[in-house]
Order: C-alpha cells, then sequence, then structure tokens
C-alpha cells in the first residue's frame, strides 16, 4: 500500500512561514490533509537545512523523506567523500554550548533520495563509472554503519537526460547493468532506486526492473506540441498561462505537471503499484505554477478515489 506525498523545496518553506500566497495554502493544504512531505534541497544550500526544518515544523509539515543535490563526483575515485559530506549535512547540525560544540541530529529521513552524477559523452566509459559509483556507496554505507548515528537508506534515482551529457540511469537497462557490475563486487546490498516516472521513456519497464523501489516520483507530462491539452490543464488548475511552466527542452516536454494529467495515467500508475504489491512512498513532484491548495486538494481526492 503506497501513501501519498508532495515534495517541498526550501524556497516554498520560507515563503510559507514569510505567509505568502499561493505557497502558504499549498503547504496549508497538505498539513491540513496529514500528507508527509519530501525536501528537496537545492545544491548549495546544505547550510539552509535547520532553518527548512524549523519552518516545516512551524508550517506542521512532517518531513519523512529528503532529496538531495546530484552527485558530482561519485564516480570518481574519491566519491564516497562527497556523498558522506552531504549525508550529514542533512542529517546533523553543529551547535555552540557554553564554548563546546555539539552535534545533533537534524533530521531522521526514512529515505535519502539522490541522481547519480552525469559525465561527458565522450568520457564515457560506463563500466568503470557504474563500478566506482557502487564503490562509493559502498565506502558510504560502510562509514554510517560504523558512525551509527544515520542509517535511514539511500536511493539513486533515474533522470532526464539533458544536454551533451551521459548518465547511469535512465533506463531499466541501466538498474540491470548496476546491479550486475554491484553483485560482481558482492555489495549488491548498496543498491536502492526511487523510480521517477514521469522521467522515464518506457516508465513500466523501469518499474519492473526494479521490482521494490524505495520510493516512486509522479508527475504528469506533457508534449511541447500539445498546446491545446496544455492550456486545459492550466485552466483547471488556475494557472494563467502556459508561458510559467518550464518545458525540458532536451525531450521536448513540460515535466513536473499535476500527475492527473498527461502522461503516464494516474489511475494506470496506482493499479500498477497495486498489481505488483509495491509498498512505498509516492511523491508528487510540481512545477511552481501549480504549487497551490488547489492543486493539493486535486490530486489527494483523486488518490483516494482511485483506491476505494
Amino acid at each position: 500500500m503506497t501513501d501519498l506525498r508532495f515534495s517541498v523545496t526550501q524556497e516554498d518553506l520560507s515563503r510559507g512561514a514569510r505567509g505568502d500566497q499561493p505557497r502558504l495554502g499549498f503547504l496549508a493544504e497538505i498539513a491540513e490533509r496529514g500528507l508527509p512531505v519530501e525536501l528537496f534541497v537545492e545544491v548549495n544550500a546544505m547550510s539552509y537545512l535547520r532553518a527548512d526544518v524549523s519552518q516545516a515544523e512551524s508550517l506542521d509539515l512532517d518531513v519523512r523523506t529528503v532529496h538531495l543535490p546530484p552527485l558530482a563526483r561519485g564516480a570518481d575515485e574519491d566519491g564516497d567523500v562527497e556523498l558522506n559530506t552531504h549525508l550529514k549535512e542533512s542529517q546533523m547540525v553543529y551547535e555552540h554550548d557554553d564554548g563546546s560544540v555539539e552535534r545533533r541530529r537534524n533530521l531522521a529521513p526514512e529515505l535519502t533520495t539522490l541522481h547519480p552524477p552525469r559525465f561527458a559523452s565522450d568520457d564515457a566509459d560506463r563500466e568503470t563509472r557504474r563500478e566506482r559509483l557502487v564503490r562509493t556507496l559502498a565506502a558510504s554505507k560502510d562509514h554510517r554503519r560504523a558512525e551509527r548515528k544515520y542509517r535511514g537508506p539511500v536511493a539513486l534515482e533515474n533522470v532526464c537526460p539533458r544536454g551533451s551529457f551521459d548518465y547511469l540511469l535512465t533506463t531499466a537497462d541501466d538498474v540491470t547493468a548496476l546491479r550486475t557490475t554491484a553483485d560482481r563486487l558482492g555489495r549488491r546490498d548498496v543498491l536502492a532506486f526511487t523510480c521517477d516516472l514521469g522521467h522515464a521513456r518506457r516508465p513500466f519497464e523501469l518499474l519492473d526492473a526494479v521490482g521494490s523501489p524505495a520510493s516512486v516520483h509522479l508527475h504528469g507530462t506533457l508534449p511541447e506540441r500539445a498546446t491545446r491539452e496544455l492550456a486545459a490543464v492550466c485552466g483547471t488548475f488556475g494557472v494563467e498561462s502556459p508561458a510559467e511552466l518550464a518545458v525540458e527542452e532536451s525531450v521536448g516536454e513540460y515535466h513536473h505537471l499535476p500527475p492527473t494529467v498527461g502522461t503516464p495515467s494516474f489511475e494506470r500508475v496506482v493499479a500498477a503499484l497495486d498489481e505488483r504489491d509495491i509498498d512505498c512512498p509516492l511523491v508528487v513532484e510540481l512545477q511552481p505554477a501549480f504549487r497551490t491548495a488547489e492543486t493539493v486538494t486535486r490530486i489527494a481526492d483523486a488518490f483516494r478515489e482511485v483506491r476505494s
């Protein structure tokens, strides 16, 4: 049985704490319905996490999972240093008390999700990079286990390819290749996956390859040329114009639309999770223009309806 959650950004929390609408309404509706949230952490914004946690608490939001910035060096020799730093900064804070420094828990997420690093297409020794990524995850897990401070699992999320880069996780075949490498190294235990069905070209093939995802990210997509459908979506959700929306130019699609519109079908996704007995968080990711109370209401009601 999946449970519905919403992704919120650090900017969402800051604006909500200031009382800015419609962002405050978006967060208040999530809290009113008792839905957990996933905190999306921006690049170079790790130092603000303590304030983010305080703001979430002031808004009665329950931060259950965290989406960290993409790894920059996870496929390099010393990638575990970067990963461990990310994890420590997201879960621990250093407080000064009477001249002493004490490390205290800041967050205890059930799951931490991040994207594996990208690299130039002309430097794509993929097997070497897969091996380094698995070794990075293994070194990080062993370090965390030894410290006994922050044990939540770390999941890799597939990405939407952008620009002239290569990626280690975009397709079902990539999942298989990573597992083959991990098996060869004797470290299958370090692999966990978050399936972003909106970014996947063949979402249900990806879901089948993963088998038991740690989390599922969901959002609707529409091709850039579908101007009539996009205008209808904007009208339904109170967005003044499609010009307010960002497009994924590399694939010519709008992503992070409400999951009740576009593809993959919301009903089909929920049915697919039920058919496969998948029990994990279902996290809705939205473009800023759709982060309103009305959108939360529509999505939560639709989720309840398809589960009834």
